[in-house]
Formats: C-alpha cells, structure tokens, sequence
C-alpha cells in the first residue's frame, strides 16, 4: 500500500489561493473608485469574493458532511456572484474587460475543482471516530486505557479515522483533486479551450 501522503487543509489548497488571490484583486480594484461606486459595486465585489474563501474554511471545519456541504455550496454561490459583479464592472467600465476576463478564468478554474469538492464529499460516507478526551486520568470511568469505545457492532472506533472502505477520512483536498486528476493550475485549461 503506497504511503498516505501528508494532510493538507483546505486554507493551503491551490483552490483557495485562487480564490483568494481574486479577492485581493478586487478590493485592490474597488479601493480606487469614487464614493458612489466604492459604496455600491464595491461592497458587494468585496464582500462575495471575500466570502468564497470564508465559507470554504468554515465548511472544511465543520464536523458533519451536511453543515459542510452547506458551506462549500455557499462557497460556490459567491463564486458565481463574483463573476457576475466582475462583469457588470467591466460593463460599467469600472474595471478593465481584459482584467476581468482574467479573473474570470481564475474564478472558473477554481469553481471546478470546488465542484470536484462538493461532488466527492457528496459521493463519500465519512465516519469519522474521535479519540475519547481524558479529564482525569485517575477516574477510571474516563481512563482510556481501562475502556473501549466500540460501536454497535462491538468494533472498536477509538481512532477510527477510515471510512466503511478503509480510506483515510481526514479532509485532504489535495488528495480529492489529485483522485481526480484535476489541473494543478487553475484556469490554465480554460485558455486551451478557447483556442
């Protein structure tokens, strides 16, 4: 069996650094427009580009898969609120068409490998078994060592961190991407496409 390789949270994915780095983009953009359009485009680009990244690491914090799938599906509707705000601000000429085609890519290539994320934790059964916490090692009701957490089977699940298959259960994106062979560079495949 190939060694596991090492967890990498969601806050280190290539996906949220390209969410992120569009984000940046935006408020770099919207800082330097007038007042009326800073207080009304500009508070809503900011705010739904920085709420993709927000809510992928909420969701990826979550212990249940519904209360995650919640927040990365939150996720993926502020991405798709920030490609509209982007092209109004090119319609408005607040930004320029070639800058928001650019962030437009970034943001598409990063959706998919979002949509690769909901899809797999959609399509995946997790149990994940915590180690019971020790508060007084002295109290044998609370000494792991003299008690077993079994589940209804009679199976210890102790530090069961394996779904029903046998795989690792703790949340490595890397690992769900690279399962999927996505692209590591994000938006570089859309240009392709175009051509």
């Amino acid at each position: 069996m190939a060694a596991a390789k090492p967890h990498v949270p969601v806050e280190d994915s290539e996906m949220l650094k390209a969410f992120k780095s569009v984000g940046h983009f935006c408020w770099s953009a919207a800082k330097q427009w007038d007042w009326f359009a800073k207080s009304t485009m500009g508070k809503q680009l900011v705010t739904c580009a920085d709420s993709i990244g927000a809510n992928l690491t909420e969701g990826a914090g979550r212990y249940s898969k519904a209360d995650a799938l919640h927040f990365f599906i939150m996720a993926r509707a502020s991405a798709r609120e920030t490609r509209y705000w982007l092209t109004l601000c090119a319609e408005r000429d607040l930004i320029p068409k070639e800058d928001v085609a650019e962030q437009i890519k970034n943001l598409e290539g990063a959706a998919r490998a979002l949509n690769a994320l909901i899809t797999y934790r959609r399509n995946t059964e997790m149990q994940v078994k915590e180690a019971r916490a020790v508060y007084d090692e002295k109290d044998s009701i609370h000494n792991t060592q003299d008690m077993t957490d079994q589940d209804m089977s009679g199976q210890d699940t102790t530090h069961n961190t394996q779904d029903m298959s046998g795989q690792d259960t703790r949340h490595n994106t890397q690992d769900i991407f690279d399962a999927m062979e996505l692209e590591p560079d994000f938006g570089s495949h859309l240009m392709e496409e175009n051509d």
